[in-house]
């Protein structure tokens, strides 16, 4: 399925096996070896960093550490880490960014619209959930980043509960 947004001049697309833009969408962000993406979901605004299979996801009271081989989610409302191993197939981009744009594989054929702008990169991502509900992110700016990804540093929870998954 492929229409013009006639006012942003963007296209959208739902994901499909051999889809050539969407194939060119993810060629694109695999180009990009570290990128910082600004988004929005629901009110809740946000940003995330991607290096290889490292990424840093940043929203108010959350932040998601990932090094390619394990995942630590702090909630600094409920005081605590939660630890667990990365799932580096995901293509969810709340889960695994690193992954998220990647979708040539049928199996996303009718969970993900992309509205991809101008310059070939994402403006918006909707998945459809499995309760025919559906979670909208808007994609502010996808720029280049040159520094070092965040790693996670136990001694600045410390005090938090460590919830160990792995």
């Amino acid at each position: 399925m492929v229409f013009l947004i006639a006012i942003s001049f963007a296209y959208s697309y739902t994901a499909e096996a051999a889809n050539p833009e969407l194939e060119k969408l993810a060629r694109k962000v695999a180009s990009i070896p570290s990128y910082e993406v600004a988004f929005t979901i629901e009110n809740v605004s946000g940003k995330y960093l991607v290096k290889g299979d490292s990424y840093y996801i940043h929203v108010p009271d959350a932040e998601v550490y990932g090094d390619g081989t394990t995942r630590y989610e702090v909630s600094r409302e409920n005081r605590e880490v939660v630890i667990d191993a990365t799932d580096l197939t995901s293509r969810n981009l709340l889960t695994n960014p690193t992954r998220a744009f990647e979708y040539i594989s049928a199996d996303y054929s009718d969970k993900v619209i992309v509205e991809i702008d101008p310059s070939g990169l994402p403006r918006e991502v909707i998945y459809k959930m499995e309760d025919g509900e559906h979670v909208t992110i808007r994609i502010h700016s996808f720029v280049p980043y040159n520094g070092t990804i965040p790693a996670f540093e136990k001694d600045k929870f410390s005090g938090y509960e460590i919830i160990d998954f792995r």
